[in-house]
């Protein structure tokens, strides 16, 4: 009955030498890949030389690849930017409906607003950084 709720029997992880996670898989009770809680069965990370994740890909149960997340960072080491991109880098339209989620800063790197994007770069929504 647990398995049936949370998805997944048991989940590995593999990490770099610095630590960082760079895999993980969800398995079912038979070892079998299975989704996990996010929907993904199996994540592949790349991070920086500075630990900064900058890739997350995804796979389905089947192997077959998901949407990536791209993150780009403020020169501060601030999340700026998050790209829903296919391999090879086209923007990719997510189920909520943006393709780039937009942090903007001030001078000072303080976010200020939170802008959504579509596959084209055309404002979806904007939301204030204080409307929580």
């Amino acid at each position: 009955e647990r398995i049936a709720r949370g998805g997944f029997a048991a989940f590995e992880q593999r990490f770099d030498p610095r630590g960082n996670v760079i895999a993980r898989w969800f398995t079912g009770a038979d070892g079998e890949p299975v989704e996990g809680p996010e929907g993904l069965a199996r994540i592949e990370v790349e991070h920086d030389p500075l630990d900064q994740p900058l890739v997350i890909r995804g796979f389905r149960p089947d192997g077959s690849p998901l949407p990536e997340l791209r993150i780009d960072y403020t020169p501060c080491w601030d999340v700026d930017r998050l790209r829903f991109t296919t391999a090879d880098g086209a923007p990719w339209l997510n189920r909520q409906g943006y393709a780039t989620m937009d942090l903007v800063h001030d001078a000072c790197y303080t976010h200020i607003e939170t802008r959504y994007l579509d596959e084209a770069g055309n404002l979806v929504h904007a939301q204030p950084a204080d409307a929580g």
